[in-house]
C-alpha cells in the first residue's frame, strides 16, 4: 500500500509540474500573439509612409527618367514592405 500512495504522490506532483509547465506555454503564446499584432501594425503604417513619400516625390519630379527612378525605388519598398510583412506571420498581405 505504501508504493501505491509513492505513486499517487508522484503523479500529482507530475501533473502539477505539467500545469505548471501548460502556463508557461499560453503566456509564450499570448506574448507571441501580442508581438505579431504589434509588428503588423508597425509594417502597416511604414507601408503607408512609404507611399505617403513616393507620391510626394512623384509630384516633385520634373524629368522623365527622375519618376521612373521613383517609380522603381517605391515598387522595391512595397516588395521589401510585403516580404517584411509575410515574415511576420501577416496574412492580409497585398502585393
Amino acid at each position: 500500500m505504501e508504493g501505491s500512495s509513492k505513486n499517487v504522490l508522484q503523479l500529482e506532483q507530475d501533473c502539477n509540474h505539467l500545469r505548471e509547465n501548460l502556463d508557461q506555454v499560453k503566456e509564450e503564446i499570448v506574448r507571441i500573439l501580442s508581438d505579431k499584432e504589434a509588428t503588423s501594425k508597425e509594417n502597416t503604417a511604414l507601408k503607408e509612409q512609404i507611399t505617403e513619400l513616393a507620391n510626394k516625390v512623384e509630384v516633385s519630379t520634373q524629368h522623365p527618367s527622375d519618376s521612373f527612378i521613383v517609380r522603381n525605388l517605391f515598387e522595391t519598398c512595397n516588395l521589401i514592405s510585403n516580404a517584411i510583412f509575410f515574415c511576420s506571420g501577416g496574412t492580409d498581405c497585398t502585393c
